[in-house]
């Protein structure tokens, strides 16, 4: 499981742990009560101030935990509930003014050199979510930062049906904004839509929609995209290589497959339709030697399938055939491909 929705499920859970502890115990055995729901996530209470419970409603000035790959402070956590419910072990809403998140550096070289994060399927991830126990979680301000950047976001999630609201900055540029919720024909179908904006220019608009199965999910839909300015935003210059590419706006049509099995999720196939305004996909490249221009005509019909006996990618990019595959040496990533006509 890619870890920033492992870190949002973490994030979640942990909140209705704390809630709950507080709720169902009295003020004075609160704190043990929390070491062990911080326990079971991973994490070690550190400090905790400000704690009030009250009929119908709980909360608590500042909390900060700590786990061998992040550091967590929450401020100002709210909840309601009333006694009905909270026999049954739920709560009404949970409101959090500021949460701070650190992930450490040894987290993204773990995120980078694989680990047991992809263990985890989507339909365990959706049965987790949903079986929360709080109705609705909103938090004011969230702050995450890693050694990648910094996310400042708003947030609101609920369980039942299930949705989940996002709006915020990236490394204090990028505008964000995401929004899951369930569809009216299923509770495992979600139509999800994300923009990336710039000031008032788009960089990437997509509407999708994601289907979740115990075997199998598939995520389906429609991409408008600024090709140059998201690299340009998001991509180092070292990565680019003095790549430019010339289209302003990029259309891409797309269905990825995903697999469920003992080691975890597997990219099942990829299929991809690109086009634009014009009528070719103009790349340049500048070096010692001069420019090369490169131009492909567009539409472009592109799958990608995996090939289990080297652990690659077969690619298929209209007339062009090749491989695709991702390396890991040194706690670095190499990505090398070849594609002939």
């Amino acid at each position: 499981m890619p870890r920033p929705v492992k870190t949002l499920l973490i994030l979640l859970g942990l909140i209705s742990a704390v809630a709950v502890g507080l709720l169902l115990n009295p003020a004075l055995i609160a704190r043990p009560v929390l070491e062990s729901a911080l326990s079971d996530a991973g994490f070690r209470l550190q400090r905790l101030e400000g704690l009030a419970i009250s009929l119908g409603s709980a909360s608590v000035n500042r909390l900060q935990a700590e786990s061998d790959t992040m550091i967590l402070n929450l401020e100002g956590v709210n909840s309601t509930f009333d006694f009905s419910e909270l026999l049954g072990g739920r709560m009404n809403a949970i409101k959090v003014g500021s949460l701070a998140l650190q992930i450490k550096e040894a987290a993204n070289e773990e995120s980078s050199t694989g680990s047991d994060s992809s263990n985890l399927d989507p339909a365990q991830l959706l049965d987790m979510l949903t079986q929360l126990p709080v109705a609705e979680i909103s938090v004011q301000a969230a702050r995450v930062t890693s050694t990648l950047g910094e996310l400042n976001s708003e947030l609101h999630f609920q369980t039942s049906p299930l949705s989940l609201a996002a709006t915020g900055t990236w490394s204090g540029a990028s505008e964000l904004a995401l929004s899951l919720s369930s569809t009216a024909q299923s509770e495992s179908r979600f139509a999800v839509e994300m923009r990336v904006a710039e000031g008032n220019v788009a960089l990437l608009q997509a509407n999708t929609e994601l289907s979740i199965a115990a075997a199998e999910s598939a995520v389906s839909g429609t991409i408008e995209f600024d090709p140059q300015a998201l690299a340009n935003e998001f991509m180092s210059s070292e990565l680019l290589n003095d790549w430019v590419l010339f289209n302003e706006q990029l259309q891409a049509d797309f269905r990825t497959v995903f697999t469920t099995d003992n080691s975890g999720l597997q990219l099942e196939s990829l299929s991809v339709d690109l086009d634009g305004a014009g009528s070719a996909l103009q790349l340049a490249k500048s070096d010692e030697a001069g420019r090369t221009l490169t131009q492909l005509s567009l539409p472009i019909a592109i799958s990608l399938l995996p090939n289990t006996v080297n652990e690659s990618f077969r690619i298929q990019a209209s007339d062009l055939y090749g491989t695709l595959s991702l390396t890991e040496a040194d706690n670095e990533m190499y990505l090398e491909a070849s594609l002939t006509e």
